[in-house]
């Protein structure tokens, strides 16, 4: 609110605006702006009119020790915040960290099969060398005896 509006507001209501110092235009504005029995602007030009500046002047400390609760909240939720923040980053780095972790354990994985896979067929080449062996040795003795029909 300005200070025209509330002017304006005051004349609404019946009373008379006078030159505010800029002390007096500044409580107005603390306790419209945070004493809770002001709801609007036609509130606090009423208080003004019937009751004086002097009654407004009565409401500052509450309306101030309320502004300061608000900075205080504010404060203390901006702490809250940078915290969370925070912790988001770490959270965030430790997911990185680990992604890179499992990316280098499964390319170790990859890695070990591979070498036990050339291990084991190292191993079994002797055994598929004398299978290889066996069947041919087989093909050989059963040869002689495969019968072809003519037709």
């Amino acid at each position: 609110m300005n200070l025209n509006e509330f002017e304006e507001h005051v004349k609404k209501c019946g009373g008379k605006a006078y030159p505010l110092t800029d002390s007096e235009w500044w409580t107005i504005q603390l306790v419209y702006n945070w004493h809770p029995a002001i709801k609007d602007k036609s509130i606090i030009a009423r208080v003004f009119t019937e009751l004086g500046m002097d009654f407004i002047e009565a409401m500052a400390p509450h309306a101030k020790a309320l502004e300061d609760l608000d900075k205080q909240l504010r404060t203390e939720q901006a702490h809250i915040n940078a915290r969370a923040e925070t912790r988001q980053k770490l959270l965030d780095e430790a997911r990185a960290g680990l992604e890179e972790k499992k990316a280098e354990a499964e390319a170790e994985f990859v890695e070990e099969v591979k070498e036990i896979d050339r291990g084991f067929e190292e191993y079994l080449k002797p055994y598929q060398d004398k299978l290889l062996a066996l069947v041919k040795k087989r093909e050989e003795l059963t040869r002689p005896y495969k019968v072809e029909v003519v037709k």
